[in-house]
């Protein structure tokens, strides 16, 4: 039998490596917990051995949100957590970040109401030549960047562009090299992007400051979710909660 949601706040979203998993695990204790942007938990749903469905259809079906793909998510019990898995919907899976994870060109994060994709350089980074009498261009002095952040709006639309540059740069409503003011779900210095470099290659990775409502990697493919853990369908948040 269906069971139907409440419609929550605006759409929040990761990059992490498939993983091998155990056999279901019988836990009748286990179910997933819809969360407000106030923390404050809702609606609880039982998560059978076998596993279950959320989308527009299936066992959690939310057929107002607009952002639920009809066949969204699934999520199954397994040794230690639940396995968490993209059913090829539009706008993914994103799982809440407790750690700093590696992000990689085409991945998307979700903090406050701003989704933004991590993008290489269209073109490197170079200065324009020197005209016939030798004579530099003038400008704003400026370190190089290693590579972009584009802001996706509604519709999949491509709005404003971030150069990275320097080792690190962090992203707040007050704080931080890239700010968004308007944004109430943000905090002042809400996430870190940051530039690690070992034997010659780059690793770019992404980092939770303690925000009060935290930031989400869309997740590639499947993930191991630990118990506690949270996630994002659409404009639903899921905790995972074993008693």
């Amino acid at each position: 039998m269906q069971r139907r949601g409440q419609r929550l706040a605006a759409p929040v979203v990761g990059g992490q490596p498939v993983q091998t998993w155990a056999s279901p695990q019988p836990t009748s204790s286990l179910r997933l917990v819809l969360v407000g942007r106030d923390g404050r938990e809702g609606e609880a749903f039982p998560l059978p051995p076998i596993g279950i469905e959320i989308g527009r259809e299936g066992g959690i079906a939310f057929a107002s949100d607009p952002f639920v793909s009809p066949q969204h998510a699934k999520v199954t019990p397994v040794d230690g957590g639940v396995h968490l898995a993209d059913l090829g919907s539009r706008n993914g899976v994103y799982l809440r970040l407790t750690e700093a994870a590696p992000v990689y060109p085409g991945d998307h994060f979700l903090l406050g109401n701003q989704l933004l994709r991590l993008d290489r350089l269209d073109a490197p980074w170079q200065e324009q030549a020197l005209d016939a009498h030798h004579v530099r261009g003038f400008g704003t002095p400026v370190k190089p960047p290693w590579a972009a952040l584009t802001r996706l709006c509604v519709g999949e639309i491509e709005g404003d562009r971030y150069h990275l540059r320097g080792t690190e740069m962090t992203i707040g409503r007050e704080q931080g090299e890239i700010v968004f003011p308007s944004d109430g779900f943000l905090s002042r210095a809400h996430a870190r992007v940051r530039m690690e470099v070992f034997e010659n290659a780059m690793t770019v990775m992404l980092e939770d400051l303690g925000s009060a409502n935290g930031t989400y990697l869309r997740i590639r493919g499947a993930v191991s979710v630990p118990y506690g853990s949270m996630f994002r369908v659409g404009d639903q948040i899921f905790r995972v909660r074993r008693d």
